[in-house]
């Protein structure tokens, strides 16, 4: 399959890299020079332009996230922006213009979270996109019935909560996350959210 990763070098992004890249032909898109397209989520015009360079593709899975936890009291508008302009609305565009690549049970996934029904201090940007992005995709996967569109709401992953300083909360590693992923392309649900447990 064409797989276009976009978010390949975060620490998921790589685990899925890694898991993905021995069998498929793996394209990555980003703002770092080691992307083969360059991509700015945020930016409407970006997506559309990466769909026009990319082509036909057989799946999208979208790793990428610049959201930080941050006290809604200290909250600047870089950071909520951040969070709803490019995890939530960068991701939705994702859907509307990518589903145009791909073919019939093509596949797109994105990217939600825990904090979407968990309640996290510092978190209520980033809770607002993940429940915004599982909204939107049950009623797209409702409306564009030609694709598989699914969520992974990763728990926290071993290695950025060792960056963190807060090993403690690290339950899983990346690459068992990357394979919940795995399990949404090869698989057949539509519109669910899968957790790193369904991996």
């Amino acid at each position: 399959m064409k797989i276009l990763l976009i978010g390949a070098t975060g620490i998921i992004g790589s685990a899925i890299h890694t898991a993905l890249a021995a069998e498929h032909d793996v394209i990555t898109a980003g703002r770092g020079a080691a992307a083969d397209h360059p991509l700015d989520l945020g930016d409407t015009a970006s997506v559309k332009a990466l769909f026009e360079a990319t082509g036909p593709l057989d799946a999208i899975i979208a790793a990428a996230g610049s959201a930080g936890m941050v006290p809604l009291s200290d909250m600047t508008d870089a950071q909520m922006d951040a969070a709803l302009e490019v995890q939530m609305k960068g991701q939705l565009n994702l859907i509307r213009y990518g589903h145009k690549v791909l073919p019939k049970d093509g596949a797109i996934i994105l990217t939600s979270g825990t904090a979407a029904q968990h309640t996290y201090p510092g978190t209520s940007a980033i809770a607002a996109s993940c429940a915004a992005l599982e909204a939107f995709v049950r009623v797209a996967t409702a409306e564009l019935t030609e694709v598989r569109i699914n969520l992974v709401s990763p728990i926290f992953v071993k290695e950025t909560m060792e960056k963190m300083g807060m090993p403690e909360l690290g339950v899983v590693s990346a690459a068992d996350t990357a394979q919940a992923y795995l399990r949404a392309l090869k698989g057949e649900m539509r519109g669910e959210v899968l957790t790193t447990m369904d991996a």
